[in-house]
C-alpha cells in the first residue's frame, strides 16, 4: 500500500535518523549561518604556575584552539593558538603583554586564575577558515565582559556554543551588527 509506514524492516531516511531530535532540529533551524562550537576542558591549569606547562600531561596543550584566563566569575583574557605547529601548549608559554596587566589585577584584587583550554569541536566548515576562528574568538571577547580584551568586533555576525566546562561563558556567545529594535 502507498504511503505504508508498516513494512518490515523500512527505516526513515538517514537525514531523519533515530538520533536527531526534535529540540537538535529545532536548534538548528534557529542557529545563525555563521556558528562554532567549543568544547572547553574539565581540568584547567593554575595561571600563576603555567610555566610548568612543558611537562603538564593535558590533551588539549597539544592541539590548536582557544584558552581563556578566568578567576572566579571573570573572564580576564581569551586567545587562540592557530597557527601551524603553534599548539596551546606553545602559544601559552610564549611571552604575552597581557600576562603583566593579568598579574597586576590579580595581585590588585587578592585573587587567583586559571587557564581554560577549548577545541573547535563543530562548525559549518569542514575546515574552520581564518575569519571564522577569530571571529569566535572577538564574540567570546565581546559577549562576555573580558577584562583585557581586544577592542575590536567580529566581521559578521555570529554564534558561540560553549559545551563542556564552560563557566564563567555563558552556553551560548552571540554577536549581531543589528542594534536592538
Amino acid at each position: 500500500m502507498a504511503g505504508s509506514s508498516g513494512a518490515a524492516g523500512a527505516r526513515p531516511p538517514k537525514s531523519c535518523g533515530d538520533s536527531v531530535s526534535y529540540a537538535d532540529l529545532l536548534e538548528n533551524a534557529l542557529r545563525p549561518e555563521r556558528w562554532a562550537k567549543i568544547k572547553w576542558a574539565a581540568k584547567r591549569i593554575p595561571f600563576r604556575g603555567f610555566d610548568s606547562i612543558g611537562t603538564l600531561k593535558h590533551s588539549f596543550l597539544d592541539q590548536l584552539g582557544f584558552y581563556a584566563i578566568v578567576s572566579g566569575d571573570y573572564v580576564l583574557y581569551v586567545g587562540i593558538a592557530w597557527k601551524k605547529g603553534r599548539t596551546l601548549r606553545k602559544r601559552i608559554t610564549e611571552p604575552h603583554d597581557s600576562y603583566e596587566a593579568i598579574n597586576g589585577w590579580l595581585g590588585k584584587n587578592d585573587a587567583d586564575a586559571e587557564i581554560m583550554l577549548g577545541a573547535l569541536v563543530d562548525c559549518p566548515q569542514k575546515r574552520p577558515s581564518k575569519q571564522l576562528r577569530e571571529d569566535a574568538e572577538r564574540v567570546l571577547i565581546l559577549d562576555n565582559d573580558v577584562v583585557f580584551g581586544a577592542d575590536y568586533e567580529p566581521r559578521e555576525d555570529m554564534h558561540v556554543e560553549n559545551v563542556g566546562s564552560h563557566r564563567p561563558f555563558e552556553r551560548v556567545s552571540a554577536w549581531s551588527s543589528k542594534e536592538d529594535e
